[in-house]
């Protein structure tokens, strides 16, 4: 009986390969990029300054270079993504079945698993229901739980998902993020690693136009965005306001900011955004509205 021959192993140490390619990549571009934000001034109230802006033109430029390596991984090795095959609400049913629940403590609360079965099945389900009885109970006597606005799964929440699903980040730009997260602030972690990849959705345009009924939109309205991170979450608000004025704590994220068209600055304090900004619809980030109601400033 003649002998099989052993499994080549060449796939196995190609994908170790890769791997370990993407880190020492990963761990180069950390190192220069905490270099290269040394170099930034101490943040400063206001618009940054024009040495503030040269110096953050260096993680610009190494921003631009992850992008550019991630897309040639893309290219060569394709996208990497899951099949999308169903994405629909979750009924009341199973959000009273605790369907989807997550038990990891370093998750945030509002966490939950988005995949019905096995990932390849690709059966994703939202929640965007919420239970009323529940939500009227743990409320105080003084708030209507119909403070709540009901919003339901649509096409262009729908069309975000399954992009980002079917065409995630590139390996290396995850594995940048990873290295850098170590080293720095998380946020400006993801303005080098994710240039140009918008990470994070909220509402889609018609769900801010339906959530914003009633509120100042037109040719000379305003709205401010507390902690609005790299601007993506209030991409949709463009075409209900004349000017989106956003506010961080760093340099890089303000001018990541200023890139998407805002008009954007720093805020070094964050419990207390700049009085003079008026605005007719303001946004806060859920961490900066825990902070300030535990200081009870502003």
């Amino acid at each position: 009986m003649p002998m099989r021959s052993p499994p080549s192993q060449w796939p196995s140490l190609r994908r170790r390969t890769r791997v370990l390619a993407s880190e020492i990549f990963a761990e180069a571009i950390a190192e220069v990029a905490c270099l290269a934000e040394r170099t930034v001034p101490p943040p400063e109230p206001g618009v940054p300054s024009i040495r503030a802006r040269l110096a953050n033109s260096l993680i610009a430029s190494i921003a631009i270079v992850v992008a550019s390596i991630g897309r040639i991984e893309r290219l060569l090795g394709g996208s990497g993504g899951l099949p999308v095959n169903e994405i629909r609400e979750t009924t009341l049913h199973e959000l009273r079945l605790g369907e989807g629940a997550l038990n990891d403590k370093r998750l945030l609360p509002s966490a939950y698993e988005v995949w019905v079965g096995e990932r390849p099945n690709g059966l994703l389900r939202m929640r965007y229901t919420y239970d009323v009885a529940r939500l009227r109970s743990l409320l105080p006597d003084s708030v209507d739980a119909d403070v709540c606005v009901p919003l339901a799964l649509d096409n262009e929440t729908k069309a975000w998902v399954r992009a980002h699903v079917e065409t995630p980040a590139p390996g290396t730009q995850l594995a940048v993020w990873r290295a850098l997260k170590r080293r720095m602030y998380h946020y400006d972690a993801g303005v080098v690693a994710f240039y140009g990849f918008p990470r994070n959705f909220l509402l889609s345009t018609a769900q801010w136009q339906n959530l914003l009924s009633g509120r100042p939109r037109s040719a000379s309205a305003v709205a401010l965005d507390v902690g609005a991170g790299d601007g993506s979450l209030n991409l949709p608000l463009r075409s209900s306001f004349s000017k989106i004025v956003a506010t961080e704590l760093t340099t890089p994220l303000v001018l990541r900011c200023a890139t998407r068209k805002r008009d954007a600055i720093l805020s070094p304090c964050i419990r207390c955004p700049p009085r003079a900004l008026r605005s007719d619809c303001a946004l806060v980030a859920p961490q900066v509205a825990r902070r300030r109601a535990r200081c009870g400033a502003c």
